[in-house]
């Protein structure tokens, strides 16, 4: 139920792959790019915040997203496209395709969000971070973009993670090589 003065509002996304498909875990996605490859995703995860419905104005309107212990949580929310099946195996059974949230009265004809995390809450390890920012893919896959960017990087979290991981991150001396895609399920 929505506070006083507020109106519930669920907003459900279609991701499109190449020639308007709907995304589908084990599908194979022909003509990507500028060389036509074909592509079949593994994973299709993503995090959105400040969220926010564009009045008839054209203001943004801050969404409230409602809290539930497990998508959504701090205005942050997990969109999961994947489920788990075929290429997608290493990924979370549950899907996720759409936010809720609190909204004053009003028409609205579009909606806006920020796609990540505000970096206020992007700090957490996620071992220690609440739903829905504990998800260990979400969490090292950035980090390791971001490192091949640096000069110099001093990550534990790597070396930490070949405890609980069975497709861990492969390390040779001071050199550190790309994960296989089944660490990032």
């Amino acid at each position: 139920m929505a506070p006083r003065g507020q109106h519930r509002s669920h907003n459900r996304f279609d991701f499109r792959t190449v020639g308007d498909q709907l995304f589908r875990c084990g599908a194979s996605y022909g003509g990507v790019g500028m060389t036509g490859s074909t592509i079949t995703p593994a994973d299709f995860r993503m995090y959105v915040s400040n969220v926010a419905l564009i009045d008839e104005f054209g203001r943004a309107v801050p969404m409230a997203l409602v809290e539930d212990g497990h998508w959504q949580a701090r205005n942050v929310a997990l969109l999961d496209f994947e489920d788990g099946s075929g290429p997608c195996a290493g990924g979370s059974p549950g899907v996720r395709d759409s936010i809720t949230g609190n909204i004053p009265p009003g028409r609205y004809r579009g909606l806006v969000f920020t796609l990540g995390v505000p970096p206020d809450q992007n700090i957490s390890p996620a071992g220690i971070a609440l739903p829905p920012l504990n998800v260990p893919a979400l969490a090292m896959a950035p980090a390791f973009l971001v490192a091949q960017a640096c000069r110099y990087v001093d990550l534990d979290g790597p070396l930490l993670q070949r405890l609980d991981r069975e497709m861990p991150i492969r390390f040779e001396s001071s050199l550190m090589h790309p994960p296989d895609a089944a660490l990032w399920g």
